[in-house]
């Protein structure tokens, strides 16, 4: 853009380019998002060693919505980049340098934003939907959020008619007895779920906003906290919220 001296907007309204801009943003939103989601079922495996979170189609939903929104933030800080060329472009060459770390600087920033964005949208929503609304009077099914390990195999229903002398067809099914199993693990989450809270942490380096983001380092707040904050709440914000058990929130309240 700055080579042919046009104006951003001429390369906005490119769709092609757009739409290559998009996958890359969205790329890097996803990885973020999973390993919000990687974070989750790591604190809830101390409990449950068999349960296993994955991608549903909310997220894949949410992780799509979170990248169309972030093309315009995105477009806004090219807009700003090439007034800021533009000018330097009239004054003294020795700024020349002082352009190219504003230019990393902005880029540094934009992926810190998409980057913090998505590991705490991930963060948050998994911990208050990672139980099926069936539970709360929905009826989402849980195998859309999350599904637990069996320790072993189902018999399949073609392996079932297929000749074998110690087949017993009135034998019960071991699988029923895995799906009990099973579901009575959603009464272990869900008490697991009631005492979960999310902590507030900042990088707690000399580079943290000293009055948006220090005083609430380690605050802890109920996963349906209204008063809970919503990192990055500036730019270069690096805060995210971490999933705790409420008696490590008792331990900094302390």
């Amino acid at each position: 853009m700055s080579r042919f001296g046009l104006p951003a907007e001429i390369f906005q309204t490119n769709d092609k380019l757009n739409f290559t801009i998009n996958g890359i943003i969205r790329k890097k939103v996803q990885q973020s998002y999973i390993i919000g989601l990687d974070a989750v079922e790591e604190i809830i495996k101390k409990k449950i060693p068999n349960f296993e979170l994955f991608l549903s189609l909310t997220d894949s939903q949410k992780i799509a919505d979170m990248a169309k929104a972030m093309l315009p933030q995105f477009w806004i800080a090219v807009n700003k980049l090439l007034q800021r060329l533009n000018v330097i472009r009239q004054e003294p060459i020795t700024l020349l340098r002082k352009n190219e770390l504003d230019t990393k600087a902005a880029i540094t920033k934009f992926a810190t934003f998409v980057v913090y964005t998505a590991y705490n949208s991930a963060i948050d929503s998994k911990l208050n939907n990672i139980l099926p609304s069936t539970l709360r009077g929905g009826s989402r099914s849980a195998s859309a959020v999350f599904k637990i390990k069996s320790k072993s195999k189902t018999r399949s229903a073609s392996r079932a008619t297929d000749f074998n002398p110690e087949f017993d067809p009135f034998a019960p099914d071991k699988s029923i007895d895995d799906a009990f199993g099973e579901l009575s693990v959603l009464d272990e989450l869900q008490t697991m779920l009631d005492n979960m809270m999310e902590m507030f942490l900042t990088k707690e380096d000399q580079d943290v906003d000293p009055v948006i983001c220090e005083p609430l380092n380690r605050a802890v707040f109920g996963i349906d906290d209204a008063a809970k904050p919503d990192p990055p709440l500036h730019p270069n914000c690096r805060c995210i919220l971490v999933p705790v058990q409420s008696k490590v929130s008792e331990f900094f309240a302390s």
